[in-house]
C-alpha cells in the first residue's frame, strides 16, 4: 500500500532493506560472512538469489512476477535487471533526469520512471525493452502513487491534481484519465486490470476522502462512504486501498493526518456495493498502520504503534495482528521486546514475515509462532514484497540490494 509499497521513502518505523551472496549446495543453506540463517520448518526459509550494489542507491521496484528488479540511482540512471538471466549486471540501463522512482511491469516489458511528490516533475517516462524511451507523458500534478497490473498490461497513476491515468501499456501506450474525489493517496490495480481501487485524501472543501473502484474507463463500480457528505466529514484521514492478488477482495487502511493515528482496516468481498464486509478500529492509541492481504484474501495483518502507559511515562511499542476474512482476530504479538513491522504475507496466509528494525526478518507461523530468523551484516532501510509473497527486495546500509525467496 502507497509509501509502504513503494521503496523510495520509506523511512517507516524502524526502517527495513539489505544483501551479500548466498548459494545452496547439498540441500543446506550457507551464508556469507555477516550472514546468520536458520531454518525451523521446511516450509519456513529465508533464501537469498540474488545480492548486487548500486552504487547512489535511490529505490527499486518489484515485477509482480518476482523476475526483474529496476533500480533507480541518485543520478537518475534507471537499470532493469533480470536476476536469473544476467545476475552480474543490468540488461540495461538509462539516464532519465530527475527520476527517483520506478514501476516494472511483469516480465520487465515496460518500465516506468518518475518522481514522486514533485510539483517540479510532473511526468511519467516509459521505457520498453532495451531501455528506450517509449514516451514521456506530462501529468496535472505532483505524482502521488503508480502501480502495475499483475499480468503486465496496465499501469495507473494518480496526481495531486485530483486525476487518475490508466495506461495500457505497449508500443504505444492507450490512456483514459478521470477525476478522483480527492487526491489519490493509494492505487492498487486488479491482476487482470478489470478495476482500479483507490484510496484518497479529501484536501479542498468539496473533497472527500474514502477508497473507490472504477472500471478501466473511469466509471464508478462503488465507493465509501457512499455519500458525498460523509465522505467530506472523513477529510481529515487518508486511505489506502489494496487488491487481493486473486482479484476477490478490497483492503484498505484508514488514519488520521497527523502522525497517521487513529488507523482503521476495511475488508471489502468482490467488487461488492461499496458496503464493507467489515470493519476493525485498531484504537485511538494506534499510529503508523501498515498492513497486508494473503494472495487469497482470507488473511491480513497489519502492524502498527501504540502508546503504552508506565505510571507517568508513555513508551511506545509495535504490535502485529492477523485477521481473518471475516474480521476475527487470529493472534496478536509484539511488546518492547519484539518489535515488529510488516514485510511479507504468504500467499495462503499462514506466514507473515516481519522486520525488527534493525538487522534481523522472522517468519511467523498461523499460530504467531516464530519458525525461521534470518539475520544480515547490516541494518535493513527498506523491503519490498511481491503481491503473492513469494520474493522480498531488502536494501541494507551496507548498500547492497537483496532478492530473498521466501519459503
Amino acid at each position: 500500500m502507497k509509501a509502504r509499497r513503494v521503496l523510495p521513502g520509506l523511512a517507516a518505523i524502524g526502517g527495513l532493506f539489505a544483501l551479500t551472496g548466498f548459494w545452496q549446495h547439498g540441500g543446506r543453506f550457507h551464508a556469507s560472512p555477516g550472514v546468520v540463517q536458520a531454518q525451523t520448518q521446511a516450509a519456513d526459509t529465508f533464501q537469498r538469489v540474488w545480492a548486487q550494489a548500486i552504487p547512489g542507491f535511490r529505490a527499486a521496484a518489484l515485477s509482480a512476477d518476482g523476475g526483474d528488479i529496476a533500480t533507480v540511482s541518485a543520478d537518475g540512471i534507471v537499470r532493469l535487471w533480470d536476476w536469473q538471466r544476467r545476475p552480474g549486471r543490468p540488461l540495461w540501463r538509462r539516464a532519465v533526469p530527475g527520476a527517483s522512482q520506478a514501476a516494472v511491469s511483469a516480465g520487465g516489458r515496460t518500465v516506468l520512471a518518475y518522481a514522486p511528490l514533485d510539483p517540479t516533475r510532473t511526468a511519467v517516462s516509459f521505457l520498453g525493452a532495451g531501455g528506450q524511451g517509449i514516451t514521456r507523458i506530462p501529468l496535472d500534478g505532483a505524482i502521488w502513487d503508480v502501480c502495475c497490473s499483475a499480468d503486465g498490461n496496465y499501469a495507473a497513476v494518480s496526481t495531486g491534481g485530483h486525476s487518475l491515468y490508466l495506461f495500457t501499456l505497449g508500443a504505444h501506450p492507450a490512456l483514459h484519465h478521470w477525476r478522483l474525489g480527492g487526491i489519490g493517496n493509494s492505487l492498487a490495480l486488479s491482476p487482470d486490470g478489470s478495476y482500479v481501487a483507490a484510496g484518497t485524501w479529501g484536501v479542498l472543501p468539496e473533497d472527500g476522502s474514502g477508497v473507490a473502484c472504477y472500471t478501466p474507463r473511469g466509471a464508478t463500480l462503488w465507493q465509501y462512504p457512499g455519500d458525498t457528505r460523509a465522505r467530506q466529514a472523513l477529510s481529515n484521514r487518508l486511505f489506502e486501498a489494496q487488491v487481493a492478488r486473486s482479484g476477490q477482495c478490497v483492503l484498505g487502511v484508514s488514519y488520521a493526518n497527523v502522525h497517521e493515528g487513529d488507523g482503521t482496516l476495511y475488508f471489502w468481498r468482490g467488487r461488492g456495493n461499496g458496503r464493507p464486509a467489515w470493519t476493525h478500529a485498531l484504537g485511538d492509541e494506534a499510529s503508523y498502520p501498515q498492513a497486508m492481504i494473503s494472495e487469497d484474501g482470507s488473511y491480513v495483518a497489519v502492524t502498527y504503534t501504540r502508546l503504552v502507559t508506565h505510571g507517568e511515562q508513555s513508551v511506545a511499542e509495535r504490535r502485529l495482528l492477523v485477521l481473518d476474512d471475516a474480521g476475527n482476530t487470529l493472534w496478536e504479538k509484539g511488546g518492547l521486546l519484539f518489535s515488529p513491522t510488516l514485510v511479507s504475507v504468504a500467499a495462503d496466509g499462514h506466514r507473515v514475515t516481519v522486520s525488527d528494525g534493525r538487522s534481523t526478518l522472522y517468519h511467523l507461523n498461523d499460530e504467531g509462532r516464530i519458525t525461521a530468523p534470518y539475520r544480515f551484516g547490516a541494518t535493513i532501510r527498506r523491503t519490498l514484497a511481491s503481491p503473492d509473497g513469494r520474493w522480498l527486495l531488502v536494501y541494507t546500509g551496507d548498500g547492497l540490494l537483496n532478492l530473498i525467496k521466501l519459503g
